[in-house]
């Protein structure tokens, strides 16, 4: 799985998906699942560059503080810790269509393990 991990460093350091990032396009989606959940603290699995939180400030619509909102991604070095910690709400928005066949199982169970309320996918 390392092999893929190092080809997404690669697509993220020629700027990733620049203008068309998926959690833009889902953010009012996500929203309405927040808000049904009552949901505070987030987690992004497969954050990527994080321009959504960084410029376009989405959580702030959703109601998540910068506080409540973690963001992990393995192939972007300051985000690449996965934590041991449960969050209410767990995304992924652009994450298991990368996943290699024989890791999906494993990576679904993690996200999984990390959420209390909800997971999008």
């Amino acid at each position: 799985m390392s092999d893929y991990i190092e080809q997404y460093k690669v697509f993220y350091e020629n700027d990733g998906y620049y203008n068309n990032d998926p959690v833009i396009r889902a953010k009012n989606t996500i929203e309405k699942h927040i808000k049904d959940t009552n949901s505070n603290t987030l987690m992004d699995y497969g954050c990527g560059l994080c321009t959504h939180y960084d410029k376009h400030r989405v959580h702030d619509q959703w109601g998540i503080t910068e506080e409540n909102l973690y963001r992990y991604d393995p192939a972007i070095p300051k985000y690449s810790n996965n934590p041991n910690k449960m969050f209410d709400a767990v995304i992924n928005t652009d994450v298991m269509e990368h996943i290699p066949e024989p890791h999906v199982d494993e990576v679904i169970k993690d996200i999984f393990k990390h959420s209390s309320k909800l997971v999008y996918f």
